[in-house]
């Protein structure tokens, strides 16, 4: 007998709705594409009719001076709904990966814990899979870089630099940085805020957006209270982007990855 209308999973029915949402995604991101670029060029008409109308009529330069603003505050109005949108459809797609993704993963096999990191994180995410077989040079291992005169070191980091329409007009690729440490086994809340402050500096240095930042331990010695709630209720604050969370992976005697907090979908 079919179940009613009332006996409907809620979580179910709300998945269906945002996948409805979502599928809207790349038309609404040309409309503001489309958009974007009209706006942009009848700027540009009007900032050329002002040039002229300097030489004959003060008044009409006064109006096209008054439509440039009102053009600009358009395009800045324009640039939050989609990064709203963007932002919604990023959020939905995590969402949807932690639904389907295995709460504690196996480890892969690799010679050293990092190695195994590394494809652990290839296994779980095609962006980081598609970046490490076209782009070799993106991994790199033992990086040490200088932060005003001090020693940044990281076990390993992934980058994708920054398109340069990104850079400056959002538009195109936003790259990403994934750093990640080995950690110890007792991890402190001072550690672990010194880690987090290494992957912002890492990041820096390596001019991208840090997407993830990554302590991981060796052998699964119990963690503080304190540790715990840092690395679930405290994210790094990232500028002009999603705070990111400081990541605790352990590697457990079972074979699995212990996750803290459980990140998926990322970059």
């Amino acid at each position: 007998m079919a179940a009613s209308t009332g006996s409907e999973d809620p979580i179910v029915t709300l998945f269906e709705l945002t996948d409805k949402v979502s599928e809207k995604s790349p038309k609404l991101r040309r409309i503001y594409l489309y958009t974007a670029t009209v706006i942009v060029v009848l700027l540009g008409i009007i900032v050329y009719l002002i040039y002229v109308a300097l030489r004959g009529s003060l008044w009409f330069a006064s109006l096209g001076l008054a439509a440039v603003v009102l053009g600009g505050a358009a395009l800045v109005l324009l640039a939050e709904t989609d990064r709203f949108y963007r932002a919604f459809s990023e959020r939905h797609r995590r969402l949807r990966m932690l639904q389907f993704t295995e709460p504690s993963p196996k480890i892969p096999a690799g010679p050293t814990p990092l190695r195994r990191l590394v494809r652990h994180l290839a296994l779980t995410n095609p962006r980081v899979a598609s970046v490490l077989s076209e782009r070799p040079g993106a991994l790199r291992f033992t990086m040490r870089r200088t932060r005003n005169g001090a020693a940044v070191e990281v076990g390993f980091a992934i980058s994708v630099p920054q398109s340069p329409g990104y850079r400056w007009l959002r538009l195109g690729d936003p790259g990403f940085v994934i750093v990640a440490r080995i950690g110890p086994d007792a991890l402190t809340l001072a550690q672990l805020q010194h880690s987090g402050e290494e992957a912002q500096a890492a990041a820096r240095q390596l001019r991208g957006r840090l997407a993830r930042a990554i302590v991981l331990r060796q052998h699964p010695t119990p963690i503080s209270d304190e540790v715990y709630e840092h690395a679930v209720r405290h994210p790094l604050p990232m500028p002009g982007g999603p705070a990111v969370a400081l990541e605790v992976i352990t590697e457990r005697e079972d074979g699995t990855y212990d996750l803290i907090p459980q990140v998926t979908g990322v970059p």
